[in-house]
């Protein structure tokens, strides 16, 4: 019986199952491509994070140089990737580093 290797699309990277001529299943994580790309601003609100857990986007916009619009916006995007969460309410609670950067 011949199987065929397969590809599938994770959230942390691709899952290649691959079969030897042997029928023994090999399993590879394969994360290169899927490790994000953070953009520089990106990059900059984490840093601040990192040092200041409080941080306001006020204080982030001030900091980089951005509204504090985009703040909000990279804010949301680097949740939806998983890098950050938020603790508590939006008065009053905190940013979450969950991925630290390399």
């Amino acid at each position: 019986m011949q199987r065929t290797n397969t590809f599938q699309n994770q959230s942390n990277g691709f899952l290649v199952t691959e079969f030897n001529n042997r029928n023994k299943k090999v399993v590879e994580k394969v994360v290169e491509k899927v490790v994000e790309h953070l953009t520089h601003n990106q990059n900059q609100i984490i840093k601040l994070i990192e040092q200041d857990i409080s941080v306001s986007s006020r204080e982030i916009s001030e900091k980089i140089g951005i509204s504090t619009r985009k703040v909000q916006e990279n804010i949301a995007k680097l949740k939806n990737m998983g890098f950050v969460k938020r603790i508590g309410p939006a008065k009053g609670g905190f940013l979450e580093i969950i991925k630290k950067l390399d």
